[in-house]
């Protein structure tokens, strides 16, 4: 290799593709693992043949210890592969495959939490991280057949959401109608989409999933969207969407696909994370006081006790550390940003928001403003809405009928003497 062995891998790959496009069997070829497909054991005999032959003719050999022939079922690259469709090998549980395991995000969240918090694995370590190691294995080594893609048929797709993950699930229907897996998604929320509304959390999970499977779906016709959201469903006939919802419907927009509706009891796959805190306490003994006690703390994580006085703390940004408003007092501060001569001068929504949300914080703030300057009598008075504006008429100038007919002249005055 005239560049080192960096190159090693692309070159022999383009060797192996140049020797491929000779043969005119099925052949699929990664690096040095070559597989050579054939609809019928004499079919596979002659195409075995043809690529031996463009081998030697290359001057490429094989050797026989790592060869296998007429085999109905191989593991290749890591893969149990047959004429029913592709599943994990079992004898390599170590690599797990996310693909395989529906609510992949929701049953590692204990165990991801317990590696990005900088955290000792073994001290920390206790059953809740032993029952999602083992329930893990236990999916891998179960794990369902996924069937391949066939491009001429069409797409099916379910979507699930809560408060902690996103679940959806690729189907096809076979000859007979049944729906067969093709590829299981999920993705854990951060801590800021935990705050969305049920149907911002449903739509967010649709389009995750339509840009998961958009290799799949893209080009194949009508894809369906199965949700247990009505109010998702009804999502492409609104005109007048606002801020998540609108950024939603235009990312869903680029698709083609029909939603249908489907109750939550019959959406197996991807509702378990809906219910989650349902089956967590029959698994777990975990109470429903417990859970809200949970959610409570999760919430108090990003306050700090700073003179006296209670502060919302950003972790992911060092510097932004705001007093935390009480109830009591977020109507008479939203009236100083706005309407306070040095603070405000009855400035807009938008305006007001960006000029608070640098000093203090509450939950939902976006709404207490948007309700307060709304009932502000200044700006009802003096602000006109543009929808209810009257153009005035333009008033033409008849053209002049010789040079200097008419003069136009701007003035102003008076002004006073300076020096320089």
């Amino acid at each position: 290799m005239p560049f080192g062995l960096t190159g090693a891998p692309f070159a022999f790959q383009s060797v192996m593709n140049r020797i491929k496009s000779e043969v005119k069997a099925a052949i699929y070829c990664y690096l040095d693992d070559v597989v050579v497909v054939s609809e019928s054991e004499e079919t596979h005999l002659k195409d075995i043949a043809e690529f031996l032959q463009v081998m030697e003719m290359n001057g490429l050999k094989l050797r026989l210890d790592k060869c296998n022939f007429g085999k109905a079922q191989l593991k290749h690259l890591g893969f149990l592969i047959s004429r029913d469709g592709i599943r994990p090998d079992p004898t390599n549980v170590e690599n797990y495959f996310r693909r395989f395991i529906p609510n992949f995000a929701k049953i590692m969240a204990c165990l991801h939490e317990l590696t990005t918090r900088g955290e000792e694995v073994k001290k920390n370590w206790n059953e809740t991280h032993e029952n999602a190691f083992k329930t893990v294995i236990q999916k891998l080594v179960e794990a369902p057949v996924l069937v391949p893609p066939q491009f001429g048929r069409p797409f099916e797709i379910e979507t699930d959401a809560s408060k902690e993950a996103a679940g959806a699930v690729l189907y096809q229907r076979d000859n007979d109608n049944h729906l067969r897996p093709i590829c299981y998604y999920s993705r854990k929320m951060n801590k800021h989409e935990r705050q969305y509304s049920s149907i911002e959390l449903e739509a967010l999970a649709i389009v995750a999933a339509l840009k998961e499977f958009r290799p799949y779906i893209e080009g194949s016709g009508t894809t369906i969207i199965r949700t247990d959201s009505s109010a998702c469903c009804s999502l492409m006939k609104n005109k007048n969407l606002q801020g998540r919802l609108a950024k939603f419907q235009l990312a869903i927009m680029a698709f083609d696909i029909k939603f249908e509706h489907r109750a939550g009891v019959d959406n197996k796959f991807c509702d378990y994370l809906s219910r989650a805190d349902i089956i967590k306490a029959i698994k777990f003994n975990v109470y429903p006081e417990d859970i809200e006690e949970k959610k409570l703390e999760m919430k108090m994580e990003n306050l700090v006790m700073k003179n006296s006085a209670l502060y919302f703390y950003n972790q992911e940004e060092a510097d932004d550390i705001r007093l935390l408003i009480p109830y009591s007092l977020r109507e008479r501060i939203i009236k100083e940003f706005h309407a306070d001569a040095t603070q405000g001068g009855h400035l807009g929504q938008l305006k007001t928001l960006e000029k608070m949300k640098k000093r203090v914080y509450w939950p939902f703030m976006v709404v207490d403003i948007k309700e307060t300057i709304r009932g502000c009598a200044t700006c009802q008075t003096a602000k006109v809405n543009p929808g209810d504006r009257v153009p005035e008429p333009l008033a033409p100038i008849e053209p002049p009928d010789y040079p200097f007919d008419r003069i136009h002249i701007d003035y102003f005055g008076s002004c006073c003497d300076v020096n320089g």
